[in-house]
């Protein structure tokens, strides 16, 4: 846990307000025999317009971390703890239409899809929205992923 805090600040100073766990504390874990890490992020700071391309160096530090982990033979769960929203904004909002939200899991599948140890959760605990939209837009974020694009 770390790189979600700071949700009050978005996007945030990295280790000031967030950071991402060191490779020598998943190494710990795996010799307690943890074999999943569990990543949460923020979307707001890997993408912070929407439709754009991901921060250069918010993905250097995520795929430092993924990297490390998973070389070491640990898998990864990359896990958006937005609760379904972009800088408060819900997903199918017209602020966060569904194809942002199906854009940035794209991004981060065509960063992924050479590492097989790398696991996608789709959201934290969605909520406050109709089933149905999430539903929706959760299904274009899967579409993007498996995309030929991707």
């Amino acid at each position: 846990a770390g790189a979600e805090f700071g949700e009050g600040s978005l996007a945030g100073t990295y280790s000031g307000n967030y950071l991402y766990s060191s490779a020598d504390s998943a190494t710990y874990y795996k010799n307690k025999g943890m074999n999943l890490v569990r990543l949460p992020l923020r979307w707001e700071r890997l993408q912070p317009t929407l439709n754009q391309a991901l921060d250069a160096n918010e993905l250097s530090r995520l795929t430092g971390f993924v990297n490390a982990v998973t070389a070491a033979g640990q898998t990864v769960l990359l896990d958006p703890h937005n609760y379904t929203r972009y800088y408060g904004n819900v997903i199918g909002s017209s602020a966060v239409p569904k194809s942002a939200y199906a854009d940035f899991w794209r991004c981060l599948a065509t960063q992924f899809k050479g590492n097989a140890r790398v696991i996608f959760r789709l959201m934290n605990e969605p909520n406050s929205m109709p089933t149905e939209q999430w539903l929706s837009g959760a299904n274009d974020a899967l579409a993007a992923i498996h995309s030929p694009n991707a």
